[in-house]
């Protein structure tokens, strides 16, 4: 592929990011080693993703799927025309390729004559950048000539209630989002056109700013935040001044940052991190530890959401508890004695830990 063949072909991905930053999608381009490891929560939201696609999927049974492990693209766009010349009414993951933008349509459902467009996403709302999202879609496959009667985002519905199997009607949510999709299409093409003059150019020179992690975090964001010490401005914690008002009059260090500029608990941050030291009020802490009563119970606890519901009596990312660890003392001067439990995979902790917990924690501790 030719350096002006690259800089013309985008994708629905790299479409929205070049709308958060168009340097993120220069550095996508052609510095891709560049770019950040995936986190493990990136990774478990990838993960999820796909799974509440796959329950979308029942909502129009019957369909077939267009996979990408396994096919090339040109395999993809033809396997997707196959299916709709026979005439198969649900396509899952569609392929379109129109004014070198290539999408995979997470699902399109033949109707009257006309097809509409479902977009899934595993949050429990619509946000504004979704109809970026599918705008793209739309202009796409309506470039391809497919005729798009409606389009829809379709997201969890946090009210759902797990009884039993799935039931896919009440999980997910359809909210018709066409009006605003046909909005947006005049702007694409001049869009398009601007991230592709901008990559047949150098790198943009773009500063770090709020961009970077709206509406994602970008993975870039090690490299063009390179120049930013571990402590700096960003390290502050609640409401006060903004970091970003800072950054722009050049002020990045933390011993920087002028002291008389900050509210009482931010400047008690700057001023114990910069001496390292720690802040305590031992006569407060004194008055606390008189009202202590034996036994003792020291609890922490993790848990876990999930976009789907795995247990009954459950909604969609309630947080379920999969683990604690228990530390008692009875007496005072005794040994802490120690308690623990951890779930067994696909087995509902909560009524284990409802049974073994309480009798590890003596009444009135």
């Amino acid at each position: 592929m030719s350096p002006s063949d690259k800089a013309a072909y985008l994708s629905k991905s790299l479409y929205t990011r070049g709308l958060q930053c168009h340097k993120s999608l220069y550095l996508h381009k052609y510095r891709p080693e560049l770019r950040g490891e995936p986190t493990s929560e990136l990774e478990a939201l990838w993960k999820s993703g796909h799974e509440v696609g796959d329950f979308a999927h029942m909502l129009f049974p019957g369909g077939v799927v267009v996979p990408f492990d396994g096919l090339t693209k040109d395999e993809q766009l033809s396997k997707t025309r196959e299916e709709i010349d026979r005439g198969t009414k649900a396509i899952y993951e569609a392929t379109f390729s129109f004014d070198d933008v290539f999408v995979k349509a997470d699902i399109i459902v033949r109707n009257r004559g006309y097809w509409d467009l479902y977009e899934v996403k595993s949050s429990t709302s619509v946000k504004e950048h979704h109809w970026d999202d599918v705008a793209i879609q739309y202009y796409v496959l309506s470039g391809c000539g497919l005729p798009i009667n409606k389009a829809y985002l379709v997201h969890i519905n946090n009210s759902y209630l797990r009884q039993g199997d799935i039931v896919p009607e009440e999980l997910f949510v359809l909210q018709d989002i066409t009006g605003i999709v046909k909005e947006k299409q005049a702007a694409i093409p001049d869009t398009l056109a601007e991230m592709r003059a901008m990559l047949r150019g150098g790198m943009p020179e773009i500063d770090i700013g709020p961009h970077c992690s709206d509406p994602y975090d970008c993975d870039f964001m090690g490299f063009c935040w390179r120049h930013v010490p571990e402590v700096s401005v960003f390290s502050l914690r609640g409401r006060g001044i903004d970091p970003w008002e800072m950054y722009r009059q050049g002020i990045i260090k933390l011993e920087d940052v002028p002291l008389d500029s900050l509210n009482l608990m931010q400047r008690m941050q700057a001023e114990y991190f910069l001496d390292k030291k720690s802040h305590a009020d031992p006569a407060k802490i004194r008055e606390f530890l008189k009202k202590v009563r034996y036994p003792v119970c020291f609890l922490d606890f993790e848990t876990f959401g999930s976009a789907i519901p795995l247990f009954d009596g459950t909604r969609p990312y309630q947080q379920v508890p999969f683990q604690y660890s228990l530390h008692r003392i009875d007496t005072e001067g005794e040994e802490a004695r120690h308690f623990e439990y951890l779930a067994q995979p696909g087995v509902d902790p909560r009524v284990e830990i409802a049974e073994k917990l309480p009798g590890e924690i003596p009444e009135g501790a």
